[in-house]
């Protein structure tokens, strides 16, 4: 599926499981081709993350109800978790594109953020 996201180049799958409730989501936002003018997913990243009118440390909430992403190691360029114990997302940046991974269920967000990190380095290879 791509959406139009205004200035980017937006996909996203839904995988459903067979409990509904454990079903994962990525999105992957690109710059659009079709645009010679087309914004950086890299400077949006900057924004998200990065260029905060919050006090230093503190990015843009990502997910509803979330506090401050916490900074992941081993994948990407650069990844963030964000979440709050009912909904959480792996955020991954790769030279100029970056994905988000959602994994559904009751597990606890360590389990979540393992197993997004698992199917994130999958995706990134294919990116």
């Amino acid at each position: 599926d791509r959406p139009a996201r205004g200035r980017f180049d937006v996909s996203q799958c839904f995988f459903t499981l067979p409990t509904f409730a454990r079903s994962i989501s990525l999105e992957v936002t690109r710059r659009d081709a079709t645009r010679p003018d087309a914004a950086s997913p890299r400077e949006h990243w900057r924004e998200l993350f990065h260029e905060s009118d919050e006090p230093a440390g503190e990015a843009e909430e990502t997910e509803e109800g979330s506090g401050s992403p916490l900074a992941v190691d081993g994948i990407g360029d650069e990844a963030f978790w964000s979440g709050n114990g009912f909904v959480g997302a792996l955020y991954v940046l790769k030279g100029d594109a970056y994905l988000r991974l959602s994994i559904g269920g009751s597990e606890d967000d360590s389990v979540k953020l393992r197993k997004s990190k698992t199917l994130a380095g999958k995706a990134l290879k294919r990116l």
